[in-house]
């Protein structure tokens, strides 16, 4: 069972930057503002390829360079429990990233407002940008994995903690699908919104934050 939170948070530095929290997503229509929310049932539907999702990027480009790298920092930085064996790195998925920028743009098309998307079967983590360009290292090592602060490893809400400070972003669940050991690819997408903000969409295979699973 994956589960959602569903509330967003805002950080103000130069810019703001807001973060969905969670990154399984919800379940329901596409167009449905509720979607990003509730639980998801288990499915073994294959994953959609990027033909049928718009046509397939063809690796990272653009804004995108060095996402899959970030991750991989992210993954390496683990400290796995004594015996265990160091994360795996996740590998760049051009069917994920044409998932990731159809949602992007279905987003983008309404305002720009961050809400989950209704598909069960992979991870998702989202982000917002106003103010500037962001950078891959930036959405990730210093926005979603900042949430490793908070954590305290256990099973996925059955066991782990995620301190008061993560409140705000709603937990730590943006970091544990980045270092979720059996997701193995990911694929991101930036689109620009009419305002020259951001939103970011990572999604990840197979899918984290799974209920009383570890995630490494």
């Amino acid at each position: 069972m994956h589960t959602l939170r569903a509330s967003l948070t805002s950080t103000t530095l130069t810019a703001v930057a807001l973060l969905m929290p969670w990154s399984a997503p919800g379940c329901g229509d596409l167009d449905d503002s509720s979607a990003g929310s509730g639980v998801c049932p288990e499915t073994t539907e294959p994953l959609p390829s990027c033909e049928d999702n718009g046509g397939c990027p063809g690796g990272e480009t653009g804004a995108l360079v060095g996402i899959t790298e970030a991750h991989n920092r992210v993954r390496a930085a683990v400290e796995v429990p004594a015996g265990g064996v160091p994360l795996p790195e996740l590998q760049w998925s051009d069917d994920l990233a044409a998932v990731a920028a159809r949602w992007a743009e279905h987003l983008a098309e309404r305002g720009c407002g961050l809400r989950h998307s209704s598909d069960c079967r992979y991870g998702e983590n989202l982000a917002w940008f106003g103010g500037f360009e962001a950078s891959p290292s930036q959405v990730v090592e210093e926005g979603w994995a900042s949430e490793k602060l908070c954590y305290r490893y256990g099973a996925f809400l059955q066991g782990d903690e995620c301190s008061a400070d993560c409140n705000a972003s709603g937990g730590c669940g943006h970091y544990t699908q980045m270092v979720w050991r059996d997701s193995r690819e990911v694929g991101c997408a930036v689109t620009r919104c009419s305002d020259n903000s951001e939103v970011w969409v990572c999604n990840y295979a197979p899918v984290g934050n799974i209920v009383g699973q570890v995630p490494y």
